[in-house]
């Protein structure tokens, strides 16, 4: 081992500064790529390592075509000096002496170059961010000559190996209805495949007010909010919604299921602002915005621009499975209780849209989608225990209408008693 170290040395130093390059490198790749559009819109907003790393990733071909041909060069240089010092040690001490160098250089370069260092910059991205963009937009200015060179071997190579590829024109709603006939003949699947498609194409029919989650059925936080001020148990799914200082509107907010662990400590840089959208807009155009804005929260307002309610990703989803959001109303789909033949009880909040599908009752079109609201309308006042409204040969009838919580209405086929009529 004596005779090994002045071997050794010289390389030593080279070594491990080629190592750590390439860990930089790989660990920028995982950082800069594990970012959300939120993130990134945070670090636009930073100082100047965050913002380089912002401007960055408005170019990720350029960005990636950096990291790849910088940490290509890197292992390249350290592998070949790993070979050299390799050889020299052979020499001296025998071909093991070699077969140990190189089987260590690959080693530490997979460890400490690869793994280590893209997991650091994945748990930890935001952190991490400011660090690697000044240097890699600098690098980025370098060898800016050489990406018109590479784009050119990129086309030529797709040209030759797919020389008909092209995008693919955009689905109309035609087509999917068309998917849905000529879907899959496995049984097991195919109602399921089927239901899933109907529900995307009534997405574009859908609007907003039908498939939100109503005010006052949702918790408001005022802002700033903390772990101590958060009310227990949390949300189901997730979600924590805020409000300035005694105000109503939801304004910000914080995705706990999207958060990494050591986000948790610190809410603050967690907490996103909700698109608003209006009580008409299609549900399908609502997870359009969402999706590209890369938030999870819509605050629908009516035309004064009052919100009136809020519509998540999750509960879109949801509905794609399910016909329409469970948390669009407390009872979710329970919400139609059949009590006797040809007599049901649904909440006031229910979706007019649904209940019609579910009892092919003629209900009107108009602003008022839920249950409550068509009695609403009819009656012209808010609805007391007693209201009735006539819509086909169906009556309904408000039995429970409490200061806090939800209306309950019964619904019976014309000619048919209630229990209180039936007792007299």
């Amino acid at each position: 081992m004596n005779q090994a170290w002045p071997i050794i040395m010289p390389w030593l130093p080279a070594c491990m500064v080629l190592l750590a390059l390439s860990a930089f490198f790989s660990g920028s790749e995982a950082v800069l790529l594990s970012l959300t559009a939120n993130d990134r819109r945070k670090l636009a907003d930073g100082g100047s390592g965050a913002r380089a790393a912002a401007r960055l990733l408005g170019r990720p071909d350029q960005l990636l075509a950096t990291i790849l041909l910088s940490n290509l060069l890197v292992n390249m240089l350290l592998f070949s000096g790993s070979s050299i010092l390799g050889r020299s040690l052979a020499a001296e001490l025998g071909t093991g002496a070699g077969l140990a160098v190189a089987a260590t250089t690959l080693g530490l370069v997979i460890l400490f170059g690869e793994l280590l260092p893209k997991s650091l910059g994945a748990l930890n991205p935001q952190r991490f961010a400011p660090w690697v963009g000044l240097p890699l937009l600098l690098l980025t200015r370098f060898l800016r000559p050489l990406f018109p060179i590479l784009d050119g071997i990129n086309r030529l190579v797709g040209n030759l190996l797919a020389p008909n590829l092209g995008l693919e024109p955009e689905l109309s709603i035609d087509d999917i209805e068309r998917a849905i006939e000529l879907g899959t003949d496995d049984a097991q699947f195919a109602e399921l495949e089927r239901s899933v498609l109907r529900h995307a194409v009534q997405l574009s029919e859908v609007r907003a007010d039908e498939w939100m989650r109503p005010r006052g059925s949702y918790r408001l936080h005022a802002w700033p909010v903390t772990w101590e001020q958060l009310e227990s148990p949390l949300p189901s799914d997730g979600l924590i919604l805020l409000a300035e200082h005694d105000g109503e509107d939801v304004e910000q907010s914080i995705s706990l299921r999207r958060l990494r662990p050591s986000q948790l400590l610190n809410l603050a840089e967690s907490v996103e602002p909700v698109l608003v959208v209006p009580w008409s807009a299609p549900v399908a155009e609502v997870l359009d915005r969402l999706r590209s804005a890369d938030r999870q929260v819509a605050a629908v307002v009516n035309e004064y621009g009052d919100t009136i309610g809020i519509l998540a990703q999750d509960d879109i989803v949801d509905g794609l499975i399910q016909g329409e959001p469970s948390r669009a109303t407390p009872r979710g789909r329970a919400s139609l209780e059949n009590v006797r033949p040809n007599v049901y009880r649904v909440s006031g909040l229910m979706s007019a849209r649904r209940l019609s599908n579910l009892l092919s009752i003629p209900l009107p079109t108009g602003r008022n989608v839920t249950v409550a609201g068509l009695i609403q309308e009819q009656n012209r006042r808010l609805a007391r225990v007693g209201d009735r409204a006539q819509f086909g040969e169906w009556e309904f009838e408000v039995v429970q209408a409490p200061r806090r919580g939800h209306w309950i209405v019964e619904l019976r086929r014309a000619g048919d008693t209630t229990d209180a009529e039936a007792a007299e």
